[in-house]
């Protein structure tokens, strides 16, 4: 009889297990079904602060993470310039930034003080256009483990679809709200999402 309530513990504890890694799986985006279509850009125009980086887009986190800790209200950007499957990986060109006004806005001065932070910890500043059309789709953001689940599914979903309808979008754009990565590709003004570090576009 002790034996089989123990059998009966060590199932249900197991199940509570599985139970709780698919809880888990599922919090994350794990199983989250990404869908790729052509709309208008989740974002008007835009003034951010950026860190201009080369290397392996894996190391990015530390980067957003420094922003979030700067501007923690504040909506942040990462733009990938280079196709890693094209380019060497380490020398894969990329921005990281801090979204700081949006629409009418964006041409407004920024708050000094924050400026001078910003200015200090090595940013500059830019304006990035609005666009009426972009490759889009987006992924659940929960913990920094979601925007690795995210990345894999959302990019090669997004190619074929680029490469399928034969359009022309490129670079491509992360954008994080506080629960959704939005992933984007404009399909105008392209070059304007360029910064002056970028000189061959590639």
């Amino acid at each position: 009889m002790e034996g089989l309530v123990l059998i009966i513990l060590i199932v249900l504890s197991l199940i509570a297990i599985g139970a709780t890694i698919v809880y888990l799986l599922n919090y994350i985006g794990y199983f989250y079904r990404v869908r790729v279509f052509t709309g208008p850009s989740i974002v008007s125009e835009m003034k951010v602060a950026y860190k201009y980086c080369v290397g392996n887009y894996n190391a990015c986190g530390s980067y957003f993470s420094e922003a979030a800790n700067i501007c923690p209200d504040e909506r942040l950007l990462g733009i990938y310039y280079d196709d890693p499957k094209k380019v060497d990986p380490n020398q894969c060109r990329y921005i990281v930034g801090i979204i700081l006004a949006e629409g009418s806005r964006a041409k407004e001065e920024v708050n000094e003080e924050v400026e001078g932070i910003l200015e200090e910890r090595g940013y500059k500043f830019i304006i990035f256009p609005n666009v009426d059309f972009s490759v889009k789709t987006s992924h659940p953001y929960a913990i920094p483990m979601s925007a690795y689940f995210g990345a894999t599914k959302a990019y090669p979903a997004m190619e074929t679809y680029i490469q399928r309808e034969k359009l022309c979008a490129r670079p491509f754009l992360e954008i994080y709200d506080e629960n959704t990565i939005h992933y984007m590709a404009p399909l105008s003004k392209q070059v304007e999402f360029y910064t002056d570090e970028v000189k061959d576009l590639r």
